[in-house]
Formats: structure tokens, C-alpha cells, sequence
């Protein structure tokens, strides 16, 4: 299966309170396990950064530091999720989260 993600699919796997969190989270997940190819445009990204800084889009906006990286991490991953073990992408996540004192979606947690 081939899709490409929209913003509103990453927006939903890092908002824990969001009732989407979990299927956004499970699309993420099956990317970096390689059982769907994940496409990602340059638009997405940049819009992703924007609504995740925006106090009035979500609730908990992230500090731009944050943002960028995450936003990285999205536009570098999806392009070569194939090649990069999901543990890759788990620990880079979360390991930056944990570091800056935020918490950490269930989706990065490794199993």
C-alpha cells in the first residue's frame, strides 16, 4: 500500500488527547515497520511546523526548537523509512523529547 500523508495524520499521532491519536499513531508505526510506503511532500512539513507552534490550533504548541526537530525528523524519515529500522526513529524522538522535559506519545515509545 502507497499513501501520502497529510498534516492533519502527524498532527493527530503527537496529540495525545486527540480521538484520532491512535489510528494516526498506528499509520506512523506501520510506516517505519515497512508495511505501507509512506510518501511525505514539503508542504506537509512546513505546515506541521506551523499548526505544532500555534497556541491557537492546538492546545500544547511546542516551543520552535522542538518543532524544527520534529519536523526534521518527519521530512528526513518518511523519505527513507524503508532503509531506517523503526527503533531508529523511536529512540531520536524520543530521546529529544525526554531531554527537554516533554512527554512522550506512546507512538515513540519502543516495544
Amino acid at each position: 500500500m502507497k499513501i501520502l500523508l497529510d498534516t492533519n495524520i502527524l498532527v493527530h499521532a503527537y496529540n495525545q488527547a486527540s480521538p484520532r491519536q491512535k489510528v494516526a499513531s498506528s499509520i506512523i508505526e506501520r510506516t517505519m515497520a515497512g508495511e505501507i510506503e509512506t510518501y511525505i511532500a514539503q508542504q506537509i512539513i512546513f505546515e506541521l511546523f506551523v499548526i505544532i507552534t500555534n497556541a491557537k490550533r492546538v492546545e500544547s504548541p511546542l516551543p520552535l526548537d522542538i518543532a524544527a526537530e520534529l519536523a526534521w525528523i518527519f521530512g528526513n524519515v518518511m523519505k527513507s523509512a524503508k532503509s531506517l529500522p523503526a527503533s531508529w526513529y523511536q529512540e531520536k524522538s524520543s530521546a529529544s523529547l525526554k531531554a527537554r522535559g516533554y512527554p512522550v506519545p506512546a507512538s515513540l515509545i519502543a516495544s
